[in-house]
């Protein structure tokens, strides 16, 4: 059952139910997106009540992680994030991410405060768009 509504699954529909779209890597999926994908409103609201609480969490530790110039935990706060923005479907936020990843791979958190910055503020006004919807 729960294969009809995973992405990208060859099957197709079943039961009569067509699955989920997928979400383009151009845009984020929007509470309705959310709600047809995972096919009910509370599962979707769940969801969405669970990604703000771990993100706020997880915000809170990379400012310490950038205070500490600990780019170990600071990559390993945002590869969570993108985990949840996966779960979403909110696939050009997750890139966005990942891209700031290789970034504090490559230079260190100490270089990185304006991308993180950026990335964290589009992460913040998404989940509010999300809640307001």
């Amino acid at each position: 059952v729960l294969l009809r509504w995973l992405p990208g699954h060859a099957g197709g529909a079943a039961d009569g139910v067509a699955p989920a779209p997928t979400a383009t890597a151009a845009a984020a999926p929007n509470r309705a997106a959310i709600v047809q994908r995972f096919g009910s409103e509370h599962v979707a609201s769940v969801m969405i009540d669970s990604m703000r609480s771990t993100t706020e969490d997880d915000l809170q530790r990379s400012q310490a992680a950038r205070e500490d110039s600990d780019s170990e935990v600071a990559v390993e706060v945002l590869h969570r994030i993108v985990g949840g923005l996966g779960t979403l479907g909110a696939m050009a936020l997750a890139d966005q991410a990942r891209r700031v990843m290789e970034q504090i791979d490559a230079a260190g958190v100490d270089a990185c405060h304006a991308d993180i910055d950026a990335f964290e503020q589009a992460l913040r006004a998404y989940l509010a768009s999300l809640q307001a919807s």
